[in-house]
């Protein structure tokens, strides 16, 4: 089992959907890491405000900042609303 894991929007949304999120939580040994960027995707759309509550709900579910994007990542230039992916991919490593 991994100490933490870091998740992005889609999966945060479908465990919310199938009310899964106790679920998630339970798969790392300490924290799931969910980046500002992510919670703010989820904010703006459909359902956004009752996922973000459910979010603050578990304890080890973890809003962390926002890591720096590498600028070799943000050439990938993935377009709107993909904040989040870069700061995942950012955090990983």
């Amino acid at each position: 089992m991994p100490q933490r894991l870091i998740v992005n929007t889609s999966p945060l949304i479908f465990r919310w959907r199938v009310s899964g999120l106790a679920w998630l939580a339970e798969r790392c040994n300490e924290l799931v890491l969910i980046p500002e960027a992510v919670v703010s995707e989820i904010r703006a759309g459909h359902d956004g405000a009752p996922i973000v509550e459910s979010l603050k709900e578990e304890d080890r579910l973890q809003v962390a900042k926002n890591a720096p994007v590498p600028p070799v990542i943000a050439a990938w230039d993935l377009g709107p609303g993909t904040r989040g992916d870069e700061c995942v991919v950012s955090m990983l490593g």
